[in-house]
């Protein structure tokens, strides 16, 4: 991220000796690259035309990247390397230059201090990037612009031996992740089996499976099978939860097409309708509610059939105590919806709709993964229940196997 021309004095949390914090990210820049104007706004000073000058000055003055180390979490750090307050310092190796193609010599003292210097703004960068974190080449060169060619080979030896450390892994070319060693241990002693979520099914598939706070439950269906009505008949089951009830259409049914599968339910809804609707095509994740029942007709992956496994995985981090129950694509003879395995991975429950035979008439639903079991001596998986849809929205049950 580029370091912004203006800082409004709107932004700022707090000011020490060396930065300015912000109250958004990347929270923290260093107070020397910026002048305090008279409306109280710190503007940032022109770049010099190296960052050799002066570097004696600059590592001298500044508390971070000289040392051995830099700071974290917004606490100061003395130049003998310890920490004021609980901030978790993150060690910066690179006070000594390499020797490399300098025939054993030392550097020169300004090449030793800019290295000194640079080491200490990319460990400087991953800290404040966090465990867990992504980032470029490109990233730490705009963040702290480093423009010649000095400059960019440092920064690359330095991520060179991060990478030999193991305190960085390289992801693809110029590309490295901040390993995340952070554990939270479980208190499953202390959970409530019977905290569930109890809501209804069509067909009943409640009396089979057990649906878990935190779940993500798949519909995977050919077109005409019955995965919109299933969603509707969902929704209209679920329409007065506690939790709220949000349903997200993904655009291929119009408001006058959602009023009449609602109205063909036979069932009388409040005006205004206890849930809600909203029009969306995707990055679900972003605005599904966490603690909610959020039905999604239907996810659409195009040609990227593989990615459904990391567009669950982002739902299923952003559910708190709700659930998401999500429509896919099948196609007709095969076992999993879109995206085959990566599809089945993540839900707790999934649910496949097919032609029973040859009609149009009778369709056929199987529990293909049920990690919730109503009855824990009663295994519903590879359960089929053939079913009439009528109305686009009713389901009528007629036989089940299994």
């Amino acid at each position: 991220m580029i370091p912004p021309t203006i800082i409004k004095k709107e932004n700022v949390d707090h000011i020490d000796q060396a930065n300015i914090y912000l109250t958004k990210f990347p929270w923290m820049h260093p107070l020397s690259a910026y002048t305090l104007l008279p409306n109280g706004n710190y503007q940032k000073k022109a770049p010099a035309h190296s960052q050799d000058n002066n570097l004696r000055s600059k590592t001298q003055s500044s508390s971070l990247g000289v040392g051995r180390g830099v700071y974290r979490g917004g606490q100061s750090q003395n130049m003998d390397n310890s920490l004021v307050g609980d901030g978790q310092l993150m060690d910066n190796p690179f006070t000594v230059m390499p020797t490399e193609g300098q025939n054993g010599q030392k550097g020169q003292p300004l090449e030793e201090n800019l290295y000194r210097l640079i080491g200490g703004q990319v460990a400087e960068f991953i800290s404040l990037a966090g465990k867990g974190s992504v980032f470029t080449f490109g990233q730490i060169d705009r963040h702290y612009d480093y423009n010649t060619t000095k400059q960019k080979h440092y920064r690359w030896k330095i991520i060179n031996r991060l990478e030999e450390k193991n305190d960085i892994k390289k992801v693809s070319l110029g590309k490295y992740k901040v390993p995340d060693d952070t554990l939270e241990e479980i208190p499953w002693q202390d959970a409530d089996i019977e905290d569930v979520v109890n809501v209804k099914y069509p067909l009943g598939l409640e009396k089979w499976v057990k649906t878990y706070h935190k779940t993500i439950i798949i519909v995977a269906g050919n077109p005409g099978s019955g995965k919109t009505a299933l969603a509707y008949d969902f929704v209209i089951k679920n329409m007065n939860h506690p939790m709220g009830l949000y349903l997200f259409n993904s655009g291929d049914m119009t408001p006058e097409e959602m009023k009449e599968r609602f109205e063909n339910s036979g069932v009388k809804i409040p005006i205004p309708p206890p849930f809600k609707t909203f029009e969306r095509y995707d990055s679900f994740a972003e605005v599904i509610k966490p603690d909610g029942i959020n039905v999604i007709d239907y996810l659409d992956l195009n040609s990227e059939l593989y990615d459904i496994g990391r567009m669950l995985e982002e739902i299923s981090r952003k559910l708190n105590r709700g659930i998401a129950l999500v429509m896919i694509q099948k196609k007709p003879g095969q076992i999993l919806g879109a995206g085959g395995v990566f599809s089945i991975k993540k839900p707790k429950l999934y649910f496949t709709i097919d032609k029973a035979y040859n009609s149009t008439l009778i369709n056929k639903l199987t529990i293909v993964k049920a990690r919730g079991r109503a009855d824990p001596k009663v295994n519903p998986e590879s359960m089929e229940i053939e079913f009439k849809l009528v109305g686009g929205i009713r389901f009528i049950p007629e036989n089940t196997q299994g």
